[in-house]
């Protein structure tokens, strides 16, 4: 098996993660209702609420989604590479 190149596969996961994200949160803006149902179907141990959508909060979210796609992403392909070796 080829090792995966740390750089590309953290940069690839974390563009998908952002942009995935930003689409929610448009949804979510059009749609809030609609959107918060179809997340607790999707976590059906979670109750959420809607909540007011500010700019401040979307950064944040956003900060956050990226620092986790990165750390998630590096950790799976220094898994994968060890296991490729």
């Amino acid at each position: 098996m080829s090792k995966l190149d740390m750089r590309k596969v953290t940069l690839s996961v974390t563009l998908f993660i952002v942009i995935a994200y930003v689409i929610c949160r448009a949804f979510f803006s059009l749609l809030p209702n609609e959107t918060v149902a179809f997340v607790n179907n999707l976590f059906h141990a979670a109750t959420l609420t809607v909540k007011p959508l500010s700019w401040g909060i979307f950064f944040i979210g956003l900060i956050e989604v990226i620092i986790l796609s990165v750390a998630g992403s590096a950790l799976f392909v220094w898994i994968y590479n060890k296991i490729a070796k």
